[in-house]
């Protein structure tokens, strides 16, 4: 699981998972103002080396557990979903619209 957050200065630098531990770091490591916080939206974002430091670490990595269960119904659901809306039967898409799109309350055309 790689890191949300890296906050730092030109002294130091911390990985946060969370907001919580993100609001903790600063409280205790940074009690000035003067630090930089990135925000991660996954591993995408993360410069190679942060990746190499952080995520593929075996010493500072954070592992995660997968059921495998609730995986296979979860990929159910999405083979579904894909071939409802990517599917050659357009009626299933046209269905789908129908059913979903109710969100719009002003559409000016």
């Amino acid at each position: 699981m790689p890191p949300l957050f890296k906050i730092y200065n030109k002294n130091k630098s911390f990985y946060a998972y969370n907001e919580k531990e993100k609001d903790k770091l600063i409280e205790k490591e940074f009690k000035s103002d003067n630090y930089n916080i990135t925000r991660f939206k996954g591993l995408g974002e993360m410069p190679a080396d942060q990746l190499k430091e952080t995520t593929m670490d075996q010493n500072k990595r954070n592992l995660i557990l997968v059921n495998s269960e609730k995986a296979k119904k979860d990929m159910k659901n999405t083979e579904s979903l894909f071939e409802t809306l990517m599917g050659k039967q357009a009626e299933l898409r046209f269905k789908f619209i129908q059913n979903n799109a109710n969100f719009i309350k002003n559409l000016d055309v």
